[in-house]
């Protein structure tokens, strides 16, 4: 929808109330979130010091020419959560790539990625409880020699396979650490160099 600024309404989303510009509400919503010290959620943006881009806190317009049309099962994302509304911070997102970048997820880094819990269990094809019962107990993710063997949470009991060749090594009890697996491994022939 492009907005005609010859109309004396275009500061205000377009035209009357049924035919505002679909950007319109989320303008307003930041304006208010990020300025406007009564707004209940100022204290996660403008306390933060999370501002819109200076030309176009005034300047509707702007703003959604810059933005372009919303992608259908989209909204509007900021891509770091630590800066404000501005040209190259901001990208159309799905629900669940908002949902993992918001401030307060959890990370955990391994082998040079600091990934949250949800896309590690992409990663190492584990099951999501399984992993946090992992992480709540042993504060590690996986091996720290990861090229010699990977694991999979199944029923109970912990899978090991070779990283090298895929091959199924054995299964450990579901609560067995670095250690009982670099045991298994040195005892089932394993490399562990």
């Amino acid at each position: 929808m492009t907005i005609d600024t010859s109309n004396p309404s275009y500061k205000h989303g377009g035209a009357g109330r049924s035919e505002k510009h679909p950007l319109y509400n989320t303008w307003c919503g930041i304006i208010d979130r990020c300025y406007n010290p009564k707004s209940a959620r100022f204290a996660d943006y403008g306390g933060r010091g999370i501002s819109l881009f200076a030309p176009w806190r005034h300047d509707f317009a702007a703003f959604a020419a810059y933005l372009g049309n919303r992608p259908k099962g989209c909204s509007l994302d900021r891509i770091n959560n630590d800066l404000g509304y501005q040209p190259g911070n901001l990208r159309w997102a799905s629900n669940l790539e908002q949902s993992r970048n918001r401030r307060n997820r959890r990370r955990w880094e391994w082998g040079g990625e600091n990934l949250m819990l949800s896309e590690w269990v992409e990663v190492l094809e584990m099951d999501f409880d399984a992993l946090r019962a992992r992480l709540d107990t042993y504060q590690t993710l996986v091996s720290q020699t990861p090229e010699i063997y990977r694991t999979r949470v199944k029923g109970n009991k912990t899978e090991i396979y070779s990283r090298t060749n895929k091959r199924y090594l054995g299964s450990l009890p579901l609560s067995c650490d670095e250690n009982d697996i670099l045991e298994f491994l040195r005892v089932a022939g394993g490399r562990s160099e």
